[in-house]
């Protein structure tokens, strides 16, 4: 297409040039000529260009255009073009534009939407030649602010901010409160630790700086949408990035060996389209995952939860909570002692009236008395009489070697144990070590089958 060109000079916001590239203007002249806008330094007597693919995106171009015969349109936007070298703004002239023959007037502007700060450049005039041929396809003034005035409601994915804390372009940032009546929040780098953070609250995640600012500087931030000509060198193209466990505000790729693992946050953040250290792209887009609490049929309380638990529908509340579900239960993962009796697993189910073969749940509890008393405590749930006798206790280390051990079946099978000991001579204050019980019950075929309980203790006297 053909094109003419104007540069602008940013350090007085002149025109310096039009170079019209030997293109003429015809009265109704439609989509053969595009308009391109060029800002730049002349300090050095030569042009440089001044644009960046964030500048242009934060600082539009728009034009007042005056028509030869007097009726003008105000604030026509032109299109970014970041990819070319140099980088422009472009319009593509419709008939209107070329309606009447004449002086064709343009005022260029600059204008940051958020800020509401405007400078404009140099008036540029361009002759438009009179034709025989003009085409009806006009567009009235009031249809481009009725344009304007949509585009100025569409939602922005880059908001300016206020900095609590320094921070570094392309940090992961999460609110951290408001600045009142000036309508902006504060932002820090997100953290996965401290009062609030991003791992017990991941709704406090906002999005990626652009640049960087010192405390309580105003910023832009990134919620959604592509960030151009950063240095991304640090990831491997295609890869989804998530938030670092350790640094905060940092982003690492999913797959790394340092990337996050439950419970910190791991919500995909954004892609690193093109790894390069002055153009690289990324692409964001920040998908929230909550925690397990935060979904609406489930209720968790995380300083009471306890292993061994899962979530459990409770029908009374219509929701999921931490708790217990039937089944046969092992060791540490018990339930509480009114439902061990309920929906307990039950093997060969026999004819009717015949008592109903059902494994023994049973276990030790240890407790320490003293340093020379080990005291156990056997539970026992046992409706047909499998269980027979427990055979042998062995107490073992944190690496489950043994450390001492008794068969004396006038102390193993009883109720409540207590075994009397030098302990100090085995086991050091505050360390952990297991208790091993060996016991024996009769299975559905009256044969005696063996088998063991293992219970964990902390050794604190």
């Amino acid at each position: 297409m053909a094109n003419i060109d104007f540069y602008f000079d940013i350090n007085d916001f002149t025109l310096e040039t039009i170079n019209d590239n030997s293109n003429v203007l015809n009265q109704g002249q439609t989509n053969s000529i595009e308009f391109r806008f060029y800002f730049g330094d002349y300090t050095s007597g030569s042009f440089v260009d001044a644009l960046s693919a964030v500048n242009m995106i934060d600082n539009p171009c728009l034009l007042n255009i005056e028509r030869p015969n007097g009726t003008s349109s105000n604030n026509v936007a032109t299109t970014a073009i970041p990819e070319a070298t140099p980088k422009y703004f472009k319009l593509v002239i419709s008939d209107w534009v070329t309606e009447f023959s004449g002086t064709l007037q343009i005022t260029t502007k600059r204008f940051n939407p958020i800020t509401e700060v405007e400078q404009t450049f140099g008036l540029a005039t361009l002759q438009i030649l009179p034709s025989a041929e003009q085409s009806n396809d006009t567009i009235e003034d009031a249809q481009y602010q009725a344009l304007l005035s949509y585009l100025a409601t569409t939602g922005s994915n880059r908001t300016q901010v206020v900095a609590d804390g320094a921070i570094d372009e392309l940090d992961l940032v999460m609110f951290s409160g408001t600045v009142g009546g000036s309508g902006k929040i504060k932002v820090r780098k997100a953290t996965q630790s401290g009062a609030i953070n991003i791992k017990d609250n991941p709704e406090y995640v906002y999005g990626i700086a652009i640049e960087s600012a010192s405390n309580n500087q105003e910023f832009y931030v990134q919620t959604l949408g592509v960030i151009e000509d950063v240095d991304t060198t640090s990831f491997e193209e295609g890869k989804v990035l998530v938030p670092s466990a350790t640094i905060d505000g940092g982003l690492i790729e999913f797959d790394n060996v340092d990337a996050p693992q439950p419970p910190f946050n791991r919500m995909p953040i954004a892609v690193c389209v093109y790894s390069h250290q002055n153009h690289g792209i990324l692409m964001i887009r920040p998908t929230f995952f909550p925690r397990m609490s935060q979904v609406k049929d489930v209720y968790i309380d995380y300083d009471t939860i306890t292993q061994g638990q899962g979530l459990v529908w409770n029908n009374n509340e219509n929701r999921f909570e931490p708790g217990f579900s039937g089944g046969v239960f092992y060791d540490d993962n018990l339930p509480k002692y009114d439902d061990r009796f309920d929906n307990l697993t039950w093997f060969d189910e026999g004819e009717p009236g015949i008592n109903t073969w059902v494994l023994p749940t049973i276990y030790w509890q240890p407790y320490v008395v003293s340093a020379n008393q080990l005291r156990f405590v056997r539970y026992l749930t046992d409706s047909y009489g499998a269980y027979r006798e427990a055979t042998k206790i062995e107490i073992l280390n944190s690496g489950m070697q043994l450390l001492t051990q008794t068969t004396d079946p006038n102390l193993v099978d009883l109720n409540l144990i207590d075994w009397y000991n030098s302990w100090t001579n085995f086991l050091i204050p505050y360390q952990f070590y297991y208790v091993r019980f060996t016991f024996e019950y009769e299975n559905q075929d009256g044969i005696v089958v063996q088998d063991v309980r293992i219970a964990q203790f902390q050794f604190i006297i």
